[in-house]
């Protein structure tokens, strides 16, 4: 504080050493700001946010949302189920590390206690293989209440490859009959969300009695049916393949269906070849 001869205060000294000091720094701030235009303070920002947003899927400041250490954050963060990638920070190499190819059209049906397998056909549409320790999680979702908790280890996907997923989903015994949407996704080792999020319906039935067993056989069929309609399965092929291997997965229900389709055809086409060659004592050519 500015002081007189009396050791009171001196207003008119004060007011020198403040008009002082305020156009010493107007003339910083001016200085300063000349050279950030100029592209000084080590970026030409204006340059460097055209350069940067015309690099692939990248984009300037402002238009890209928070990164990785913001909303795109781990399994049951601000991170979750986003069509866009694991969050509102997934941009387009995020996604691109792991699209959805094919997954099921129609309804994944169980009942509480049972085993139900989701396939799925995904693909690391980018040139760098997966990171160890990648995992595939089902993210939180109301369905995510009525499941066991998925936590499936991926190897190391080459880049630019497909591959493909049997899912095992445990469905809890205590789940209410009504119907959920799971939603699934990869995760890296560090536990951040990447990719497209695979969504699909589970539809929890009630468990199934003797009395029961074939209409849970009928719909599981129907189900599968509607999912592979380029295949022309009839219902009674589905339902023989339900009865015989179908707490296997659907992997095994396919593999019965093309067994029995071989045998069946080997078996006529023997039975053709038979009759065509039959001999016939009453049929005499040179006669």
């Amino acid at each position: 504080m500015a002081s007189g001869e009396t050791g009171g205060f001196n207003s008119e000294e004060f007011a020198k050493k403040m008009e002082h000091f305020g156009k010493h720094f107007g003339e910083k701030m001016q200085a300063w700001t000349e050279n950030w235009n100029k592209g000084g303070c080590g970026k030409n920002w204006e340059q460097f946010g055209k350069e940067f947003g015309n690099k692939g899927e990248q984009k300037p400041w402002g238009h890209g949302g928070p990164g990785r250490r913001g909303w795109g954050g781990p399994h049951k963060q601000w991170g979750g189920p986003w069509q866009c990638g694991g969050g509102f920070g997934g941009g387009g190499h995020k996604v691109n590390r792991c699209r959805v190819i094919k997954k099921p059209e129609g309804e994944v049906v169980g009942s509480p206690g049972e085993t139900v397998f989701i396939k799925a056909e995904l693909r690391n549409n980018t040139h760098y293989p997966y990171k160890p320790g990648a995992m595939f999680r089902n993210f939180w979702t109301e369905g995510a209440t009525v499941i066991e908790d998925v936590l499936m280890p991926v190897g190391a996907v080459e880049g630019m490859s497909n591959f493909e997923l049997n899912i095992p989903v445990k469905i809890k015994d205590n789940a209410a009959p009504k119907e959920y949407e799971l939603m699934f996704g990869m995760q890296g080792p560090r536990g951040w969300s990447f990719g497209e999020t695979l969504i699909v319906k589970l539809k929890v039935v009630d468990k199934v009695t003797k009395k029961d067993d074939d209409m849970m056989l009928y719909i599981k069929a129907s189900a599968f049916m509607c999912k592979h309609p380029e295949s022309k399965y009839s219902m009674v092929e589905c339902l023989d393949a339900f009865k015989a291997v179908g707490e296997e997965g659907e992997d095994k229900v396919i593999e019965f269906i093309q067994k029995k389709r071989q045998e069946e055809a080997k078996a006529f086409a023997q039975e053709q070849n038979e009759s065509m060659f039959k001999d016939d004592d009453n049929d005499d050519l040179y006669s």
